[in-house]
C-alpha cells in the first residue's frame, strides 16, 4: 500500500480487532459502538496526513449536524457467494473528524495555533437491494397483495451511513478486505456538516433515571410493538399505522 493510504487502513484493522474483542470483553473508554450502523471510534496519534482524504475544497454535499449522511459505493458487489458475509467480503468507511483548534499556545516556528489531531470513525458498510412495490391482484381469498420488484442497480450495492456531531468537512476512504486480505482504499470522497436543530440519538441521562438526546432535550417514548404486517398489505399495512401513530403523538416503535 501507499503512504497516502497506509495509515487509514491501519486505523480500520485496529478497529475491527477492538470491534471483534468487545463481543469478549467490557468496552473501554477509547471506544464506542452505536446500535445502527456500528460505529467505533478511534483517535488518531498526530501522524495522520491531510494527503490520506479528500481535499476539502472538492466537498459540495451538505449534511445537516445529527441528519442523515448516505454513500453509495460503487464498487460492484456482483462475484461474491454471499455480500451479506463478512468473512468473504467486509466494506468499510473511514471517516476523519473535523480538525479544532486544541487549548494550547500557539506555535513557536508559525505563531498560528496548534490543532487537534482529528479523531477518525470507522462505519461497517451494509448491502441493501432497493425495490419498488405495487398491488398486484392475488386470490379469491385475498383481493390485492404487495408485490416488490428489484430496482437501481444489478445485483444491489454497499452503502454506508453516517451521523455528524459537530460542524465541519469530514472526509472518508471507503475500504475493502476480501477473504480476510488486506484492507484497499477504493473510493474517497467529503462532505461538509452544517449547524442544525436536529436533536441527534436518544441516550440515558447521565443521572440514570431518564431518557434524552445529545443535545440535552427531555425524551419520553410513546409508542408500541407493531410486529408485522398482514399478508395481503404488507409494508403498505405499515405507512398506515405510523402515520396514525404519529398523528397521535407517538414517537417510537419497533
Amino acid at each position: 500500500l501507499s503512504p497516502e493510504v497506509e495509515r487509514p487502513v491501519q486505523c480500520s484493522m485496529l478497529c475491527h480487532q477492538r470491534r471483534h474483542q468487545r463481543r469478549h470483553q467490557r468496552p473501554r473508554s477509547l471506544w464506542w459502538v452505536q446500535l445502527f450502523p456500528w460505529v467505533v471510534w478511534c483517535h488518531d496519534d498526530g501522524r495522520q496526513r491531510s494527503a490520506q482524504f479528500r481535499d476539502s475544497s472538492e466537498c459540495s454535499q451538505t449534511v445537516p449536524v445529527h441528519g442523515l449522511f448516505e454513500h453509495n459505493v460503487t464498487h460492484s458487489p456482483v462475484g461474491y457467494a454471499n455480500p451479506y458475509n463478512f468473512s468473504e467480503v467486509t466494506l468499510q468507511g473511514i471517516i476523519q473528524l473535523p480538525r479544532h483548534v486544541a487549548p494550547v499556545p500557539k506555535s513557536a516556528a508559525t505563531g498560528s495555533p496548534i490543532l487537534a489531531a482529528p479523531a477518525v470513525v470507522v462505519v461497517d458498510g451494509f448491502f441493501i437491494i432497493d425495490y419498488t412495490r405495487s398491488y398486484v391482484n392475488g386470490s379469491v381469498k385475498y383481493a390485492h397483495h404487495e408485490r416488490l420488484v428489484p430496482v437501481g442497480k444489478v445485483g444491489g450495492q454497499w452503502r454506508i451511513r453516517f451521523s455528524a456531531v459537530t460542524a465541519g468537512v469530514h472526509r472518508f476512504n471507503i475500504t475493502l478486505t476480501e477473504r480476510g486480505g488486506v484492507p484497499r482504499v477504493i473510493e474517497t470522497g467529503c462532505f461538509i456538516a452544517v449547524p442544525s436543530t436536529l436533536t441527534g440519538y436518544v441516550q440515558v441521562s447521565p443521572n440514570q433515571q431518564h431518557f434524552r438526546t445529545t443535545t440535552g432535550e427531555p425524551y419520553l417514548p410513546i409508542g408500541q410493538n407493531l410486529g408485522w404486517p398482514t399478508i395481503f398489505n404488507g409494508s403498505y399495512d405499515m405507512d398506515r399505522w405510523l402515520e396514525a401513530a404519529g398523528a397521535n403523538g407517538a414517537n417510537w416503535a419497533r
